[in-house]
């Protein structure tokens, strides 16, 4: 499901110190969502021409008395190969959205030290009016942090499910006997990069969720709650490193 999130429903303190820097993240959460949608425009148009291109390749080949046959096989190879680089061009535009979203958040915690430490803030009595104004801030952060990575898990379902229609398509033509997930080829590139985010910020950030669960219920999809919740389950940092990301995913979103 698209992230939307309007900045006027965030519930931050007027006080809060990272205000400004974590409305700024909310903007580029929005901007990731205004890309996938003229992404979505493009491809459909790409697939516009692309028919349109074939049919002329065809006539041309026909007034040409050539084989149409052949010509038509060339027509589809080439059109094949230019979406592939088009599908290229579009994953590494998004990949540049999704990293400069991260970088902004890396860095309120170089700005905000104190949103390092959330194991600090939640299981230690806060004993100054500062460490109190920090967890404030830190709440606010921590609410943006886990609306990225709900995005993220949306786009590594999306692009998890893309992938198994594909090799399931392929094997079948091919007359093959289709095994899912039976190896690496089954993993697809923003999984593989962005996976181990997304369980190693869940698990950093367990206390804020956990601390939250009355108040994510109606913040975060069921899928993405289920998610979390099984990565928080695991209690040492040895535990959390066993979690397969495509198996996490695949399983909650199930």
């Amino acid at each position: 499901m698209p992230f939307s999130l309007p900045v006027n429903s965030i519930q931050l303190g007027e006080d809060s110190a990272a205000l400004p820097e974590i409305i700024y993240v909310y903007k580029s959460l929005e901007d990731i969502q205004l890309f996938d949608f003229w992404v979505h425009i493009a491809e459909v148009s790409v697939q516009l021409v692309a028919v349109i291109l074939l049919f002329i390749a065809v006539r041309i080949a026909q007034k040409a008395n050539k084989t149409s046959t052949d010509s038509l096989s060339n027509a589809k190879e080439e059109l094949a190969a230019e979406r592939r680089e088009y599908a290229k061009a579009m994953a590494d535009q998004r990949y540049d959205v999704l990293d400069k979203t991260y970088m902004d958040l890396v860095l309120l915690r170089v700005q905000h030290p104190d949103f390092n430490e959330p194991e600090r803030l939640y299981t230690k009595e806060l004993s100054s009016i500062e460490m109190i104004d920090s967890k404030r801030s830190y709440e606010s952060y921590a609410f943006a942090l886990f609306n990225y990575l709900e995005t993220i898990a949306d786009k590594c379902n999306d692009e998890i499910d893309a992938l198994a229609r594909k090799k399931t398509e392929e094997a079948q033509k091919a007359g093959e006997i289709v095994m899912p997930y039976s190896d690496a080829t089954w993993m697809p590139d923003l999984v593989e990069t962005w996976g181990p985010i997304l369980v190693s910020e869940s698990w950093h950030h367990r206390h804020w969720f956990a601390d939250s669960q009355s108040r994510v219920d109606d913040r975060f999809k069921e899928k993405f709650r289920k998610l979390v919740a099984t990565v928080i389950e695991e209690k040492t940092k040895d535990e959390k490193a066993t979690i397969e990301p495509l198996n996490l995913i695949r399983s909650s979103y199930a």
